[in-house]
This record gives structure tokens, sequence and C-alpha cells, in this order.
């Protein structure tokens, strides 16, 4: 196991051994199961371009799967290229 996995492993039994006014609500319980499995697998650096983190709390300002997947997007990013839109503020 590595030091995060402890870390994180660590970090879990504490919070479930906490008073139960600071303890997660059934929903995050439920998000924790699935976002500490994926930061245990595949590490604390790439938290914020998971599918676990995504889509429960990291805003990407993006399309849907646009970080997954980018080249799904560029036929749309030329035709907008090509429209040359300006902005006006």
């Amino acid at each position: 196991m590595t030091d995060q996995g402890s870390v994180l492993d660590q970090m879990l039994s504490d919070m479930f051994v906490a008073d139960e006014l600071y303890r997660p609500t059934q929903f995050w319980r439920k998000a924790l199961e699935c976002l500490a499995e994926e930061v245990s697998g595949e590490g604390l650096e790439r938290f914020r371009s998971m599918d676990g983190p995504l889509s429960y709390f990291v805003p990407t300002y993006g399309f849907p799967r646009y970080y997954k997947s980018k080249g799904q997007f560029d036929e749309i990013q030329a035709t907008l290229d090509r429209l040359q839109l300006v902005l006006l503020c």
C-alpha cells in the first residue's frame, strides 16, 4: 500500500469514528466509497481528472466529457474558428 493509500485509509477510519455531527451524510458516504477506491488505484495526482471527482464536484467549465475525449469536439471548434466570431464586451 502506498503512503497516500495509508493516509487515505487513516482519514476514512478517523472520519467514521468522529462525532456523528461531523460524519458525512448518506450521499457522501456512498460517494466516498467510489472516490476512495479511485484515488487508491490512480493516486491523488490525477484527482481533478478522474471520473469520480469530475462527476461529484470538480468544476470543469467545459462540455461534458471534454477532458476525456477532446477530439470529439474538434469539428465544432473548427467551425467556430471559421466563423471568426467576435465577442463584444
